[in-house]
């Protein structure tokens, strides 16, 4: 899966491991492993939450944004195809999610892409 932070401050943030654990110190473990599941592990989201340690838990079909799950850590992102286009039914089809934008991360009240600003 192609996992891509097109927010510049979100993405230091998250590329830093200090500034993940200074953001999250209680949830900063599953913050990493919830970001690094999705760049190497699988190639749709189908594949990802068939681990059963990621759960979609939201699948808005207006906007295309997802909110996947784990443990204590919510990651919201813009679902795509593999050439950059919206999945608007992502919760109906995973397998065509191939790639996310993560717009957020949200863990212990709070929210990675206010933290980072």
């Amino acid at each position: 899966m192609i996992v891509l932070v097109t927010e510049k401050p979100l993405h230091r943030l998250l590329a830093t491991g200090t500034r993940i654990v200074s953001t999250w110190p209680q949830t900063n473990e599953d913050v990493r492993v919830l970001v690094k599941l999705l760049q190497v592990t699988m190639p749709s989201l189908a594949e990802v939450l068939a681990t059963g340690l990621v759960v979609l838990t939201v699948a808005n079909a207006k906007d295309s944004i997802v909110t996947l799950t784990l443990g204590d850590v919510s990651l919201l992102a813009i679902a795509q195809d593999e050439d950059g286009r919206r999945v608007r039914q992502a919760g109906n089809n995973p397998e065509k999610v191939v790639r996310l934008d993560i717009i957020d991360v949200k863990s212990e009240g709070r929210s990675g892409a206010e933290v980072a600003r």
